[in-house]
């Protein structure tokens, strides 16, 4: 039996611009029941690095997500290759994929960043 961590990160998009990667978490902390925050465990980490969604994040956006990692997505072209490539896969999103899509999207749109915290 493997015990998972206490464990609680998030993947979010502040609902204002912001150019500076430490203002984001007074955000968070403030909005965490926000529609723009998702909230993830362990086992959702691992689901997303096994699907491979984290690896082509890293792929592409030069960081290294994983468990106790963050990073965030600031460059549109990055967010249109991710998405295009969640959109391309050859197997269905699952709910957290299609949630963490909804958000990509959202970012592209308003031009603004998403934010890993995981």
């Amino acid at each position: 039996m493997t015990i998972e961590p206490t464990y609680t990160r998030y993947i979010f998009m502040p609902d204002r611009k912001s150019r500076e990667y430490d203002d984001a978490y007074p955000w968070l902390r403030s909005n965490i029941d926000h529609a723009n925050v998702i909230e993830v465990g362990w086992a959702d980490v691992t689901g997303i690095s096994e699907s491979g969604l984290l690896d082509k994040i890293n792929e592409e956006n030069d960081s290294m997500l994983g468990h106790y990692e963050d990073s965030w997505i600031h460059d549109p072209s990055i967010l249109r290759t991710v998405i295009h490539w969640m959109e391309n896969r050859e197997h269905s999103l699952s709910e957290l994929e299609t949630r963490i899509l909804v958000l990509l999207r959202k970012a592209l749109k308003e031009n603004t960043y998403v934010y890993f915290a995981l």
